[in-house]
């Protein structure tokens, strides 16, 4: 696996074939792929422009779980922007859950554009089955993100972590609230990553934000 670090402190990209690992620990060079048909996917740390939530559709979050029993926070931002570029934002999880969807160069939250490509060919749908489908990065970066939350402590304040909130999926989803009990590092990272199929053409990428980080793989036909 070749490695490659940037000039900036927390910036590494792994490359595997058509695996990538971006670690959204700094703004980042934004990393370029380009696709069959000319068609361009550009990948960074941050927001290079202004938006607001009415600009993009906002997804369900509870949809794009990793964990099909979690409750997350983070939300998936996406949309067409003028002249032929596709928008998506996928929220960072360190940030405490409520405050207004912030889209700026500063933010961790991941900043995908496609250039190219017919807004007919590009969708986004939920991971089924994560844990076979993430890719061994993202499920390193997952247990990297239970490991940091056992060694310092949840992100989240105690008025979002001294509760539980979990799904039943074989209550058909509804919630069941736990009171006074913190869920485990487990649970947290659950709450703060979220992960989707990204089709785009004829490619299709499991992208998974968990937390901070930005894991994508390529789906091989």
């Amino acid at each position: 696996m070749a490695r490659v670090r940037r000039g900036v402190k927390g910036w590494r990209v792994a490359v595997l074939a058509a695996l990538a690992l971006l670690s959204c620990a700094t703004v980042p060079q934004a990393e370029v792929f380009q696709l069959p048909g000319g068609v361009t996917m550009t990948i960074m740390q941050g927001c290079p422009m202004k938006l607001t939530e009415e600009e993009l559709k906002r997804e369900d979050s509870n949809a794009f779980a990793i964990n099909l029993t979690s409750v997350p926070e983070p939300s998936i931002f996406h949309g067409p922007m003028l002249p032929a570029s596709y928008i998506i934002v996928m929220e960072a999880g360190s940030y405490e859950p409520g405050p207004q969807f912030s889209c700026n160069e500063r933010s961790l939250s991941s900043f995908i554009t496609i250039d190219g490509a017919a807004q007919s060919s590009i969708s986004i749908r939920p991971v089924r089955h994560w844990q076979k489908l993430a890719g061994p990065d993202a499920i390193e970066g997952y247990a990297r993100n239970v490991q940091d939350c056992k060694d310092v402590g949840p992100r989240w304040s105690e008025i979002w972590t001294r509760n539980t909130l979990v799904r039943v999926p074989e209550a058909g989803g509804e919630q069941a609230f736990i009171g006074g009990q913190f869920g485990g590092c487990e649970y947290h990272v659950d709450q703060m990553s979220q992960a989707m199929v990204l089709t785009v053409g004829k490619s299709r990428f499991v992208v998974s934000k968990i937390v901070d980080d930005l894991f994508i793989r390529e789906i091989k036909k």
